[in-house]
């Protein structure tokens, strides 16, 4: 098994490389920043075992107050980005700075121009730090819309060509396994759709 020291030492090697791809503009986004403020969180929360008496609790802290940190100096390259303000404002909750967190979000009822996904993650962030009224008021309307919109592009596909078989053959699926992103699956998965073979088993005779 991994000794404590060692897991800190992969994690921190892992929480160092994703944050020199920061320096790449393409790497500089939500997934990469998720990526390197679980690298922190894991590291600060599991110890090097340097300091013993430290409590799980406060140890807890340390790392939610180092991810506002890390979140910090994302919004400051981003100071527009709303997408930049989000995960901020999700890490200033972790951390107990709920009034801060709520500041810098647009307010609920100023929702109506953002992508739908980002408009459910502010409302969520209100939900958690004022009640569930404005949440309910603004999600249900959301959730109608987005359920006419599926259903408006599920009616207008083409029927799907149906797989040809040969005699005496049979269809057989085969999907290959979603990479793992790192070694320690931090952060949310690059998962790449492989596409599925349908192959046709011959007969051997």
């Amino acid at each position: 098994s991994v000794s404590r020291l060692d897991s800190h030492r992969l994690v921190t090697q892992a929480e160092f490389m994703w944050t020199k791809l920061l320096d790449v503009q393409k790497y500089d986004d939500e997934p990469m920043w998720s990526k390197i403020a679980e690298c922190i969180r894991v590291r600060i929360e599991r110890g090097d075992g340097r300091d013993p008496t430290a409590s799980a609790a406060s140890l807890r802290r340390r790392a939610a107050e180092a991810v506002v940190k890390f979140y910090r100096t994302v919004l400051a390259r981003h100071p527009d980005s709303i997408r930049a303000k989000i995960p901020l404002a999700e890490a200033l909750i972790a951390a107990d700075m709920d009034e801060e967190a709520v500041e810098m979000l647009p307010a609920a009822s100023d929702l109506d121009d953002l992508d739908k996904s980002v408009a459910l993650r502010i409302l969520d962030i209100h939900r958690q730090t004022g009640g569930d009224d404005d949440f309910l008021k603004y999600t249900l309307p959301l959730a109608r819309q987005s359920l006419e919109e599926f259903k408006d592009k599920e009616e207008a596909k083409p029927a799907k060509a149906k797989a040809k078989k040969t005699k005496g053959g049979r269809k057989r699926k085969k999907a290959d396994k979603d990479d793992a992103s790192d070694l320690f699956n931090l952060g949310p998965q690059s998962r790449r759709r492989k596409a599925v073979r349908v192959e046709e088993d011959e007969d051997d005779e």
